[in-house]
């Protein structure tokens, strides 16, 4: 007994000394991401900036923050006259990952650490996928290195949906790998990648993590056809369960981007934001544009066209082309990405825009992330093919060397990865200054109205911020209804009194100016204009005079000019009117119509429509009583139990087929090292 004991001792010791040194690999790669972010983590003069404040810090610190008032803030009355905010995607509510944070309470520095746990995925993704394709950790860690902290990570350092949604590419594309061999495990990590992908809120870098997935298999079909059906039947189960895994963000974030100003966006025939051969110099040269300092040259946003992943990364991806044993597919994933990014010029954008989805997508350059996997896996193979030519230190030389000349010029020197200022000099002060010196002074159940919103203020949604009612907000998915009220009231300032702005910001005189003529939240205006239909809406808003009349779509109804309405109770959502009517009226509320606005008085549901194109109408039946107003999501208790059962569902199979998780046969076309 003691000696079969010592036997399988033995073996164990022979067996852990013949294992790859994947922990201190994995320990480096800690290390490295520790020293990247380190600055940005742990500095007071060091700063998130842009969207990662205007839009993510935003909008999570209020997600966070209702939640733990024990409620989930479908709407919010503090941008836009009022705002489905659980319907944005880019709140990111439903992606596991951010919840840890929502818990904790969210700061400028939890979105840094959002930032560093995701480099982190990244890298340790990029490590297995080059294992699992090389079979050697040094060139696996170099693979590694080069995609977490190349410059497309540090470009959207202030993206952190992009950011977040591209780190999960690695994975997704090991579990798709060991999925074409076959296996219920992998199958389902490759859906529950893809569901963590969609949940993460941004679709456009989701889709674009289809395209890659799409570009591998059909690569290994190419190179072995009876995978067809294998790798086609994959595609459509991971699709099918990532689905439905995020259906709580699809549906409703569907909904709100048909109800947006991009729902009449194409971007099929020409886009904003192609990749343009100038950005390329960006490879060798990080300052070609000016995106690091001096006068940016480039085209589009400055975050979109920096691409630098080290000095040594195009020497050591031509050896990986000329001689390495994953040129095929590092290729496969450069070179359609490559000619996607180019726009509709490129010509693989316009006829991939005929398809579901990609025909919405207005940035191109975006998919560049997938190009960056596919030039840090042609590196590690550069490396690879000399490995056994060179000392066996030199490897870890040239990662080393990598990894410092992207610390250097993707974090410490470079003004895209962070600010270096406090937070509170660049955005703290300024809301605080708008805090006191207007948000207190505000009546209740008053907006305050500006043009745009000022960075002035702070964040670009310091309404939220500061809890305060405002006509206007940061959000590429505003309203199209709302939009185009706004745009009507440029025209007719009469439009804004409706909207019950009692401060408006004069940028004539650069101040802030009480405006007496601002109308009450709830009205029962004298008289109904009907109209035929939207446009007709639309041409009469500039000429109407809201304290006289209404525009609705349809039969025209007279109104009762004795009745009155007085708003009794305003929550998130929630309105509670008292009115008084010797016949039915329709009852306006200064408030952004949209979906999901239910009305009850009496025990009775009341119809709930639009008025003045943009904003809350209920008909109101005769007599007196009260009338309550709720949001409520369309169908999102439906969509939220399927996420949920899905995900449990997945996390059951996982469990269950564990120990395939290590025992995958060998693909029918390896790799051959």
């Amino acid at each position: 007994m003691a000696k079969k004991k010592q036997a399988r001792t033995e073996e164990k010791s022979k067996a852990e000394a013949a294992a790859p040194p994947h922990r201190l690999a994995v320990a480096l790669l800690f290390l490295f991401v520790l020293a990247f972010h380190f600055t940005p983590l742990f500095s007071g003069q060091a700063s998130i900036q842009w969207d990662a404040v205007d839009v993510h810090y935003t909008l999570q610190k209020h997600f966070s923050e209702s939640v733990w008032e024990g409620r989930l803030p479908y709407w919010t009355r503090y941008v836009f006259s009022g705002y489905p905010f659980l319907a944005d995607p880019q709140v990111g509510a439903w992606y596991p990952l951010n919840w840890p944070f929502f818990l904790a309470g969210i700061t400028p520095k939890s979105i840094q650490w959002e930032l560093a746990l995701h480099t982190l995925i990244a890298a340790l993704g990029a490590y297995l996928l080059g294992w699992h394709w090389m079979k050697r950790v040094e060139p696996s860690l170099l693979m590694a290195v080069a995609y977490a902290f190349s410059g497309f990570f540090t470009g959207h350092a202030s993206h952190v949906g992009i950011f977040q949604a591209a780190a999960w590419l690695p994975l997704l594309l090991l579990a798709v790998e060991k999925a074409l061999r076959g296996g219920i495990f992998w199958l389902t990590a490759a859906s529950s990648i893809t569901g963590l992908v969609i949940l993460v809120g941004h679709f456009q870098t989701a889709l674009y993590c289809g395209f890659a997935v799409a570009c591998l298999c059909a690569w290994r079909v190419i190179e072995n056809r009876k995978l067809a059906v294998r790798a086609w039947l994959l595609l459509a189960l991971a699709a099918a369960g990532g689905l439905a895994i995020g259906m709580v963000l699809i549906n409703p974030g569907l909904q709100l981007a048909g109800e947006s100003v991009r729902a009449e966006a194409d971007f099929t025939k020409q886009t904003n934001s192609p990749l343009t051969f100038a950005a390329l110099a960006t490879l060798i040269q990080p300052n070609a544009l000016g995106a690091l300092e001096g006068e940016y040259k480039g085209s589009g946003d400055i975050t979109q066209s920096y691409f630098y992943a080290g000095l040594l990364l195009l020497p050591l991806v031509a050896m990986g082309i000329w001689k390495s044993p994953v040129r095929s597919v590092g290729l496969v994933l450069v070179i359609p990405a490559l000619w996607y990014a180019l726009g509709p010029d490129g010509g693989l954008y316009r006829l991939l825009a005929l398809l579901p989805g990609l025909g919405a997508v207005r940035a191109p350059v975006h998919l560049w992330f997938v190009v960056a996997l596919g030039l840090a896996l042609l590196a590690g193979g550069g490396l690879l093919a000399f490995r056994e030519r060179i000392p066996a230190w030199v490897p870890w030389v040239v990662v080393l060397v990598l990894f410092g000349d992207l610390m250097w010029r993707n974090s410490i020197d470079n003004r895209l990865a962070y600010a270096p200022e406090s937070f509170a000099a660049l955005y703290g002060d300024k809301l605080q200054a708008f805090e006191q010196n207007l948000a207190a002074k505000l009546p209740p159940r008053e907006r305050f109205h500006a043009p745009y919103p000022s960075a002035s203020f702070g964040p670009q949604n310091h309404p939220i911020d500061a809890k305060t009612e405002t006509t206007y907000g940061y959000n590429p998915l505003v309203l199209r209804r709302y939009s185009e009220y706004l745009g009507a009231a440029q025209g007719n300032r009469k439009l804004i009194n409706a909207l019950g702005a009692r401060f408006v910001l004069d940028l004539e005189r650069q101040g802030v100016a009480v405006n007496e003529e601002a109308l009450p939240r709830v009205m029962l205006p004298k008289r109904v204009e009907a109209v035929t239909d939207d446009a007709s809406a639309r041409q009469r808003l500039s000429q109407l005079d809201p304290a006289e009349a209404v525009i609705v779509v349809g039969a025209p109804k007279e109104q009762d000019p004795s009745g009155a309405a007085e708003l009794i109770e305003q929550g998130e959502g929630f309105y509670r009117i008292r009115y008084r009517l010797s016949r039915p009226a329709l009852l306006r509320l200064a408030e952004a119509y949209y979906p999901g606005w239910r009305a009850h008085a009496g025990g009775r549901d009341l119809e709930v429509v639009s008025v003045d194109l943009a904003l809350i109408g209920v008909r109101v039946p005769q007599g007196e009583g009260e009338l309550l107003l709720h949001f409520k999501l369309p169908r999102f208790a439906a969509m939220a139990a399927v996420s949920a059962l899905s995900m449990l569902g997945a996390l059951f199979l996982l469990w269950l087929r564990r120990k395939e998780c290590c025992n995958v046969p060998e693909h029918q076309n390896p790799v051959q090292l």
